[in-house]
Protein backbone atom coordinates (compact mmCIF):
# COMPACT_ATOMS: atom_id res chain seq x y z
CA UNK A 1 0.00 0.00 0.00
CA UNK A 2 2.80 2.42 0.84
CA UNK A 3 4.26 1.42 -2.37
CA UNK A 4 1.56 2.07 -4.65
CA UNK A 5 0.79 5.78 -2.62
CA UNK A 6 4.54 6.48 -3.47
CA UNK A 7 3.76 5.92 -6.92
CA UNK A 8 1.05 7.52 -7.00
CA UNK A 9 2.39 10.55 -5.52
CA UNK A 10 5.49 10.56 -8.03
CA UNK A 11 3.38 10.06 -11.13
CA UNK A 12 1.34 13.63 -9.62
CA UNK A 13 4.21 15.42 -9.13
CA UNK A 14 5.50 14.19 -12.66
CA UNK A 15 2.19 15.62 -14.32
CA UNK A 16 1.84 18.92 -12.27
CA UNK A 17 5.39 19.94 -12.64
CA UNK A 18 5.15 21.10 -16.43
CA UNK A 19 1.75 22.60 -15.53
CA UNK A 20 3.54 24.38 -12.90
CA UNK A 21 6.80 25.76 -15.08
CA UNK A 22 4.02 26.48 -17.78
CA UNK A 23 2.61 28.42 -15.75
CA UNK A 24 5.42 30.13 -14.39
CA UNK A 25 6.24 31.20 -17.70
CA UNK A 26 3.09 32.89 -18.79
CA UNK A 27 3.24 34.30 -15.58
CA UNK A 28 6.43 36.07 -16.23
CA UNK A 29 5.93 39.72 -18.47
CA UNK A 30 7.12 39.44 -21.99
CA UNK A 31 9.71 42.15 -22.24
CA UNK A 32 8.91 44.83 -23.93
CA UNK A 33 9.27 48.78 -25.14
CA UNK A 34 6.42 50.81 -23.93
CA UNK A 35 6.25 55.23 -24.35
CA UNK A 36 4.49 57.73 -26.32
CA UNK A 37 4.36 59.03 -29.61
CA UNK A 38 4.63 62.68 -29.72
CA UNK A 39 4.06 65.53 -33.03
CA UNK A 40 6.97 67.41 -33.33
CA UNK A 41 5.44 70.55 -31.42
CA UNK A 42 4.53 67.82 -28.05
CA UNK A 43 0.93 67.16 -29.04
CA UNK A 44 0.24 63.67 -29.15
CA UNK A 45 0.38 61.58 -31.86
CA UNK A 46 -2.45 58.95 -32.43
CA UNK A 47 -1.57 55.75 -34.68
CA UNK A 48 1.60 56.10 -35.66
CA UNK A 49 3.99 53.51 -36.50
CA UNK A 50 6.83 52.42 -34.28
CA UNK A 51 9.91 50.25 -35.60
CA UNK A 52 12.40 49.25 -32.82
CA UNK A 53 15.58 48.50 -35.09
CA UNK A 54 18.39 46.58 -33.41
CA UNK A 55 21.13 47.81 -33.82
CA UNK A 56 23.73 45.30 -36.08
CA UNK A 57 20.77 43.37 -37.40
CA UNK A 58 21.01 43.98 -41.45
CA UNK A 59 18.04 41.28 -41.61
CA UNK A 60 14.89 39.38 -40.14
CA UNK A 61 12.06 40.63 -38.52
CA UNK A 62 11.32 44.62 -37.33
CA UNK A 63 9.69 44.64 -34.41
CA UNK A 64 7.06 47.40 -34.77
CA UNK A 65 3.64 48.77 -32.32
CA UNK A 66 1.21 51.37 -32.83
CA UNK A 67 0.64 54.29 -31.00
CA UNK A 68 -3.14 54.45 -29.69
CA UNK A 69 -6.04 57.06 -28.72
CA UNK A 70 -3.72 58.50 -25.82
CA UNK A 71 -0.63 58.17 -28.15
CA UNK A 72 0.92 55.22 -26.07
CA UNK A 73 2.72 52.13 -27.58
CA UNK A 74 3.81 48.49 -26.37
CA UNK A 75 6.27 46.56 -28.59
CA UNK A 76 6.89 43.33 -27.14
CA UNK A 77 9.26 40.68 -27.45
CA UNK A 78 12.68 42.93 -27.30
CA UNK A 79 15.58 41.20 -25.98
CA UNK A 80 16.74 42.94 -22.72
CA UNK A 81 20.08 44.10 -23.28
CA UNK A 82 19.91 45.12 -26.79
CA UNK A 83 20.34 48.57 -28.48
CA UNK A 84 17.92 49.39 -30.70
CA UNK A 85 16.54 52.45 -32.34
CA UNK A 86 13.14 53.36 -32.10
CA UNK A 87 11.51 55.17 -35.16
CA UNK A 88 7.99 56.84 -35.28
CA UNK A 89 6.26 57.49 -38.87
CA UNK A 90 2.40 58.15 -39.72
CA UNK A 91 3.02 58.42 -44.05
CA UNK A 92 0.19 58.44 -45.25
CA UNK A 93 -0.15 61.84 -43.26
CA UNK A 94 3.18 62.89 -44.59
CA UNK A 95 5.30 61.87 -41.54
CA UNK A 96 7.66 59.86 -42.71
CA UNK A 97 10.01 57.15 -41.16
CA UNK A 98 13.54 59.09 -39.92
CA UNK A 99 15.46 55.80 -40.44
CA UNK A 100 15.03 55.90 -43.96
CA UNK A 101 16.41 58.13 -46.38
CA UNK A 102 13.60 59.03 -48.98
CA UNK A 103 15.35 60.28 -51.99
CA UNK A 104 18.63 60.26 -50.47
CA UNK A 105 17.48 62.84 -48.31
CA UNK A 106 16.94 62.82 -44.53
CA UNK A 107 13.35 63.58 -43.51
CA UNK A 108 14.66 66.16 -40.72
CA UNK A 109 13.49 63.67 -37.67
CA UNK A 110 15.61 61.59 -35.65
CA UNK A 111 15.05 57.67 -34.15
CA UNK A 112 15.13 57.42 -30.25
CA UNK A 113 18.50 55.35 -29.69
CA UNK A 114 17.98 53.07 -26.88
CA UNK A 115 18.95 49.96 -24.54
CA UNK A 116 15.90 47.34 -23.65
CA UNK A 117 15.65 46.68 -19.83
CA UNK A 118 13.14 46.48 -17.03
CA UNK A 119 10.19 48.77 -17.34
CA UNK A 120 11.59 51.14 -20.07
CA UNK A 121 9.26 54.02 -21.14
CA UNK A 122 10.08 56.67 -23.86
CA UNK A 123 9.06 59.62 -25.81
CA UNK A 124 9.47 59.13 -29.43
CA UNK A 125 9.01 62.29 -31.78
CA UNK A 126 7.99 62.38 -35.29
CA UNK A 127 10.08 63.83 -38.27
CA UNK A 128 8.40 67.57 -39.57
CA UNK A 129 5.58 67.16 -41.99
CA UNK A 130 7.06 66.48 -45.31
CA UNK A 131 6.51 68.86 -48.41
CA UNK A 132 4.17 68.53 -51.33
CA UNK A 133 3.85 69.55 -54.76
CA UNK A 134 0.60 70.31 -56.67
CA UNK A 135 -0.47 71.90 -59.62
CA UNK A 136 -2.41 71.73 -63.08
CA UNK A 137 -1.49 70.93 -66.43
CA UNK A 138 -2.95 72.42 -69.53
CA UNK A 139 -2.35 73.16 -72.77
CA UNK A 140 -0.68 76.55 -73.69
CA UNK A 141 -3.18 77.36 -76.66
CA UNK A 142 -6.31 76.46 -75.72
CA UNK A 143 -6.37 76.99 -71.80
CA UNK A 144 -7.74 74.11 -71.24
CA UNK A 145 -7.11 70.82 -68.73
CA UNK A 146 -5.15 68.36 -69.99
CA UNK A 147 -5.28 64.78 -68.42
CA UNK A 148 -3.75 62.00 -70.02
CA UNK A 149 -0.59 62.13 -69.06
CA UNK A 150 1.53 62.13 -65.36
CA UNK A 151 3.89 63.90 -63.60
CA UNK A 152 7.31 62.70 -62.49
CA UNK A 153 9.46 64.18 -59.27
CA UNK A 154 12.99 62.78 -59.59
CA UNK A 155 16.55 63.04 -58.02
CA UNK A 156 19.91 61.97 -60.25
CA UNK A 157 22.01 60.87 -57.48
CA UNK A 158 25.58 59.56 -57.08
CA UNK A 159 26.97 58.78 -53.79
CA UNK A 160 29.94 60.45 -53.40
CA UNK A 161 31.90 60.95 -50.19
CA UNK A 162 29.58 59.40 -47.74
CA UNK A 163 26.03 60.71 -49.14
CA UNK A 164 23.94 60.56 -52.15
CA UNK A 165 24.64 64.17 -53.99
CA UNK A 166 22.66 65.48 -56.96
CA UNK A 167 24.50 65.18 -60.18
CA UNK A 168 23.99 65.10 -64.13
CA UNK A 169 21.63 63.00 -64.98
CA UNK A 170 23.97 60.86 -67.28
CA UNK A 171 26.46 60.17 -64.08
CA UNK A 172 23.73 58.86 -61.79
CA UNK A 173 23.78 55.50 -60.28
CA UNK A 174 20.37 56.22 -58.74
CA UNK A 175 17.31 58.13 -59.61
CA UNK A 176 14.55 57.86 -57.18
CA UNK A 177 11.20 59.10 -58.46
CA UNK A 178 7.67 59.82 -57.36
CA UNK A 179 4.82 60.56 -60.14
CA UNK A 180 1.18 61.30 -60.53
CA UNK A 181 -1.56 60.51 -63.30
CA UNK A 182 -2.96 64.09 -63.66
CA UNK A 183 -6.68 63.90 -63.09
CA UNK A 184 -10.15 64.72 -65.60
CA UNK A 185 -8.92 68.93 -64.78
CA UNK A 186 -5.07 68.39 -64.86
CA UNK A 187 -5.01 68.41 -61.28
CA UNK A 188 -1.95 66.55 -59.50
CA UNK A 189 -0.20 66.53 -56.50
CA UNK A 190 2.76 64.48 -55.30
CA UNK A 191 3.14 63.91 -51.56
CA UNK A 192 5.79 62.57 -48.95
CA UNK A 193 8.89 64.97 -49.79
CA UNK A 194 11.35 66.14 -48.00
CA UNK A 195 13.09 69.08 -48.21
CA UNK A 196 15.24 69.52 -50.76
CA UNK A 197 15.52 70.03 -54.49
CA UNK A 198 13.99 67.78 -56.86
CA UNK A 199 13.21 67.50 -60.49
CA UNK A 200 10.03 67.44 -62.15
CA UNK A 201 8.75 66.92 -65.47
CA UNK A 202 5.15 66.43 -67.35
CA UNK A 203 4.48 63.64 -69.73
CA UNK A 204 1.64 63.68 -71.93
CA UNK A 205 0.70 61.43 -74.93
CA UNK A 206 1.36 63.57 -78.48
CA UNK A 207 4.08 65.82 -76.79
CA UNK A 208 7.34 65.75 -75.88
CA UNK A 209 8.02 65.86 -72.12
CA UNK A 210 8.21 69.15 -70.47
CA UNK A 211 10.59 69.95 -67.47
CA UNK A 212 10.85 72.24 -65.18
CA UNK A 213 10.48 76.29 -66.19
CA UNK A 214 9.68 75.04 -70.08
CA UNK A 215 12.99 72.93 -70.80
CA UNK A 216 12.74 70.40 -73.17
CA UNK A 217 15.34 67.97 -72.05
CA UNK A 218 16.33 66.63 -68.50
CA UNK A 219 20.03 67.87 -69.19
CA UNK A 220 19.05 71.83 -69.56
CA UNK A 221 15.96 70.72 -66.74
CA UNK A 222 15.81 73.19 -63.80
CA UNK A 223 15.53 72.24 -60.07
CA UNK A 224 12.84 72.94 -57.60
CA UNK A 225 13.04 73.29 -54.46
CA UNK A 226 10.77 71.74 -51.86
CA UNK A 227 10.38 72.34 -47.93
CA UNK A 228 8.92 70.20 -45.58
CA UNK A 229 5.43 71.16 -43.94
CA UNK A 230 4.99 73.54 -47.35
CA UNK A 231 2.64 72.37 -50.36
CA UNK A 232 4.30 74.29 -53.71
CA UNK A 233 2.36 74.82 -56.22
CA UNK A 234 2.39 75.46 -60.11
CA UNK A 235 0.65 75.41 -62.95
CA UNK A 236 2.09 74.34 -66.30
CA UNK A 237 1.51 75.35 -69.52
CA UNK A 238 2.13 72.68 -72.22
CA UNK A 239 2.47 73.60 -76.33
Amino acid sequence: MKYLIAVTFMICNLILAPITMRSALQNRETPSIQGRVLYPDGKIARGALVSAFRKGQMTGRILTGHSDNEGRFVINRVQIGAEYSLCASKPDDGYLDPYMLPFGLSTGGHCKDITAGDALDVDVVLAPKSGALEGQVRDAKRRWAIHNGKVVVYRPLKFLRGEWTLVNPREATWVPTADANLEENGHFKISGLPTGTYFFKVEVQGHKAWYFNNQLSDAAAQPIFIQSGVTRKIVVSIH
